[in-house]
């Protein structure tokens, strides 16, 4: 046994990558008593290898052994040189749990304001909520980062005995840490946090106010909607953080919330979101648009709509755009008239198409346009035929699926 964990230990060392990687797989299988702490010793310089295949591996083999051992050997290596290595040195502390708390605690009284930081960064990742009060002495350390760090972690943990110190720090010097502060406070939700974010000036540092207006989106206080909706009125290049408020507001107090927004007419800003390369704030764009049936969002939907299918895009979010498609035309039947049938025709074209994975995309989309527009059932015969003539298993299935559906309409 121990020639074969010494052959194995000489594997890690090969110039050869693939032979390393599996080095360490068969080190995390037979590795025990005096020989998993060799393994130990032998996987952790491993987390700094020039290839990421064998970093990973390095990391999951320590995860696999998990216990204090591999925490005392790894806390060292928060000081490494190598940032890769303290990289996943966090990474497997934060995710090794219980086992860590004993070695990580001590971390914040360091004298090294790095590890101070890497310390809140660990105990936040493990939602540690007994080193509540050690975070909050931090969010006054004279490291800023270490306070954004200890800020962090106290919205990870969520415990709302946090909230008033949280406040405090709304009116620290440092941008970041207002930024910071902002996130945990709406993370926890403590309706203690609106009157000082309604509070703060609004000619405050921007970067701070689309934190907050993001960050109201977690509350029930009736304030809260007027409130983002006049600083959007005041200044549009919040519509981002205000899309994704608008939408937690709806999850939280209801789809009323679209009225209310379509009331003040600020439809505009949200059209402008449609080519918005960030996937979460084009969704509840979409989203929003979809819900305020605005005919001038219908151009602007088919173009992202047969853009998503041609890139193959995220199949919920290209549903997304579908079904705003299909609320903003249903209303109207000129809408329907005049786009409902060309897209239609479009997606009969492109379900032609050779492409196996476009195909299924296209149909999926007919499917999801089925109770919005009548006019999908022009596609059943081309449907039809294509079922009768493919040989592909997958597009069958897809069209087993789909023909009910659309003779159905």
């Amino acid at each position: 046994m121990d020639n074969h964990m010494d052959v194995l230990l000489q594997h890690l060392k090969d110039p050869d990558p693939d032979t390393r990687r599996q080095g360490i797989s068969e080190l995390e299988r037979v590795a025990v008593g005096a020989g998993r702490q060799d393994a130990i010793r032998q996987l952790i310089p491993l987390l700094g290898d020039p290839e990421v295949p064998v970093r990973d591996a390095a990391e999951n083999a320590l995860l696999s052994f998990g216990g204090r051992d591999v925490v005392s050997e790894l806390v060292p290596r928060l000081s490494d040189p190598s940032t890769t290595i303290v990289n996943y040195t966090v990474e497997i502390l934060s995710k090794i749990g219980d086992a860590a708390i004993e070695n990580i605690l001590p971390l914040l009284e360091s004298r090294d304001h790095d590890i101070r930081k890497f310390g809140c960064d660990i105990l936040g990742n493990l939602r540690y909520a007994d080193s509540l009060y050690e975070l909050i002495d931090l969010l006054n350390d004279p490291h800023v980062n270490v306070a954004i760090a200890a800020g962090e972690a106290l919205g990870k943990i969520g415990n709302a005995e946090a909230v008033p110190y949280l406040i405090q720090a709304l009116r620290h010097p440092d941008t970041w840490m207002k930024c910071i502060a902002t996130e945990a406070l709406g993370k926890i939700g403590d309706q203690r946090a609106v009157d000082p974010f309604i509070g703060l000036s609004m000619y405050e540092d921007p970067i701070v106010l689309y934190t907050v207006i993001k960050a109201m989106g977690n509350f029930q206080d009736q304030r809260v909607l007027p409130y983002i909706l006049t600083i959007l009125h005041s200044n549009p290049v919040f519509a981002p953080s205000a899309a994704q408020a608008i939408e937690s507001l709806v999850n939280i107090q209801g789809e009323h919330i679209y009225q209310e927004v379509k009331t003040v007419g600020v439809g505009e800003h949200f059209l402008r979101l449609l080519s918005h390369d960030n996937k979460d704030i084009l969704r509840s764009a979409v989203t929003i648009v979809g819900h305020l049936h605005m005919a001038e969002a219908v151009e602007p939907l088919k173009t992202l709509l047969f853009h998503m299918l041609e890139q193959q895009a995220d199949e919920n979010l290209r549903r997304d755009v579908v079904t705003a498609f299909g609320m903003t035309v249903r209303e109207s039947p000129q809408l329907q008239e005049l786009h409902g049938e060309s897209v239609v025709e479009r997606l009969s074209e492109t379900i032609q198409h050779k492409d196996r994975t476009l195909q299924m995309a296209a149909i999926d989309t007919l499917c999801t346009m089925v109770p919005y527009l009548a006019s999908v059932s022009k596609a059943v015969p081309m449907l039809q035929e294509l079922m009768a003539t493919t040989t592909d298993e997958g597009l069958r299935a897809s069209l087993h699926k789909a023909l009910p559906l659309l003779e159905a309409r």
